[in-house]
């Protein structure tokens, strides 16, 4: 549980490091520069596999439920976004299916 929070902290931390990039890709990622879309979609790669990393742990149930319901309510909020959703959809596909099949589900 604590790696999994230092790595969502870590997370956080390179989101608000990039806080300028990160909203704009989420309005408009094709509107970012070639060099900016890939920051942001490095950002994007990072929350999913945060968001991995949290799935691998719930499904045999070393995290605490509630724990669980925090990574997909933050998930389904980022996927409100159509930047965030255009550059998950590129990251996804080097997560194994179950994974993959449980994010567009969501």
């Amino acid at each position: 549980m604590q790696s999994l929070m230092s790595f969502d902290h870590a997370v956080y931390a390179l989101i608000a490091a990039n806080a300028k990039i990160y909203l704009a890709g989420l309005g408009d990622r094709e509107a970012l520069t070639p060099e900016n879309r890939l920051k942001f979609h490095m950002v994007v790669q990072s929350c999913m596999s945060l968001f991995y990393s949290a799935f691998t742990q719930h499904e045999p149930g070393l995290i605490d439920p509630d724990v669980w319901v925090a990574y997909t309510n933050a998930v389904h909020k980022r996927m409100e976004s159509s930047g965030f959703v255009a550059s998950r959809t590129l990251s996804c596909t080097s997560y194994p299916e179950r994974f993959q099949a449980f994010v567009r589900s969501a």
